[in-house]
């Protein structure tokens, strides 16, 4: 996605606020660690403690960026093509107020019959500014802090757990800012990975926060 902060120290800022790169395997954890939910946890513990009562939500607004914001989505949505530059724009309702949030994971599924076998490297950010469906060039809209890693996978019946507790504590502070959650590919991976909407097969994109 476009990034235009005001300021070298934004740039530097943005650049440091990326979270841990996400786990693909035991052997991505350190000793006495496994990797759950593509992070690494104490060998034998929950991803999540499990005093947390889980909320869910699906997307009450999708739209998607390629060079201009198109209201909408079709039955899925392929991040990291070649040559293209897409961005994944949702909307959730907030869940997560009034409760200590432990946790939360924003849920994709991959398209079935999606043809993609390697790893897709997977971001997510803040929205900053808003976007409204409109002729409106998608540069106007930008990364905002915190940004999140995550790990995409074409495995028939796995999702992708992507973990964007940071996002969502921020959020909770500062709810005049909860604008949506961009997702996108940092790099092209042909054929790109098709993520299901939920219009035409498999499930739509979900946030599940873990509260206290």
């Amino acid at each position: 996605m476009s990034i235009r902060p005001s300021s070298l120290l934004a740039v530097l800022l943005l650049a440091c606020s990326h979270g841990p790169e996400p786990c693909l395997g035991i052997e991505s954890c350190p000793l006495n660690a496994e990797c759950l939910a593509a992070r690494c946890v104490a060998a034998g513990s929950p991803p999540v403690d499990p005093a947390t009562r889980r909320r869910s939500a699906i997307p009450s607004r999708m739209a998607l960026a390629r060079g201009e914001l198109r209201e909408g989505v079709g039955p899925s949505v392929v991040l990291g093509a070649p040559g293209e530059s897409v961005a994944l724009f949702l909307r959730f309702a907030p869940i997560w107020r009034g409760a200590q949030i432990d946790a939360a994971f924003l849920i994709l599924d991959p398209a079935p019959r999606t043809l993609t076998r390697d790893d897709v490297p997977l971001e997510v950010s803040r929205i900053h500014g808003a976007w409204e469906a409109s002729s409106e060039p998608r540069k106007s809209l930008t990364q905002a802090l915190p940004v999140v890693r995550g790990i995409g996978r074409a495995v028939p019946e796995v999702p992708i757990r992507i973990d964007v507790t940071p996002i969502v504590v921020y959020l909770a502070r500062h709810p005049e800012e909860d604008l949506g959650l961009a997702v996108a590919a940092t790099r092209e991976v042909p054929p790109g990975l098709a993520i299901a909407t939920g219009l035409d097969g498999g499930s739509p994109p979900r946030l599940e926060v873990y509260l206290r």
